[in-house]
């Protein structure tokens, strides 16, 4: 286990709003997880340089401890399919604003239209000067967390376990939401037919691949 990465995690995330850094240079990630004792974390992920298996403790004031084993890309891709969800799928942009190194994940496949960015950090104190494509803190919300994401099927299922609206199941083209607009007036890049004016509340949130 020469190879073994221990260290600690400190970071925040935010939702990001219109105007980001979409040329920023990136790598296409997949990653997906197994069962592990409550409150811990196994990942796997694939790029196509290197692949990884990470262990993660959970967050106390702000800070995780984590393990992280490099492994082939192909070992990799077996893990992922032994995985009990289905993978998720992202293109990670890295981008360097006010001294700070930003993590923009732009999710694809069922995911598609979700984007958040994550800021790494020295210490749980640290002041973040936010870009202005730098939306609602979201840190804490355990909907936007990337291992609760893989359980779940499409951008409305993410946003119903965020409370942000009314539904017991994943949104389907008519249902309604908060404020009576349609999740597929919101959220054309989720798949769902039919498109309108997308209201102001939401719009952040909507960030298609074929966009400028």
């Amino acid at each position: 286990m020469e190879n073994l990465m221990l260290g600690t995690e400190t970071e925040r995330k935010f939702l990001v709003l219109d105007g980001w850094p979409r040329h920023a240079p990136g790598r296409l990630i997949r990653q997906g997880y197994f069962p592990a004792a409550p409150g811990i974390t196994l990942r796997v992920r694939w790029t196509e340089a290197q692949g990884t298996i990470t262990a993660k403790t959970p967050v106390v004031t702000g800070t995780r401890w984590e393990a992280e084993y490099p492994i082939l890309p192909e070992q990799a891709a077996l893990l992922l399919d032994l995985c009990p969800h289905r993978p998720i799928e992202k293109f990670r942009h890295d981008w360097i604003e006010g001294g700070l190194h930003w993590e923009i994940d732009r999710f694809l496949g069922r995911h598609d239209g979700l984007c958040l960015a994550e800021v790494e950090m020295m210490h749980p104190w640290q002041t973040v000067a936010k870009p202005a494509w730098v939306g609602e803190d979201v840190t804490r919300v355990r909907a936007f967390h990337n291992s609760v994401i893989a359980r779940t099927e499409s951008v409305m299922e993410v946003l119903t376990l965020w409370g942000r609206v009314n539904s017991k199941t994943p949104a389907g083209a008519g249902e309604m939401l908060k404020g009576e607009k349609r999740a597929a007036d919101i959220f054309p890049a989720a798949g769902i037919s039919g498109r309108v004016r997308v209201g102001p509340e939401f719009r952040h949130l909507l960030h298609r691949r074929d966009s400028p």
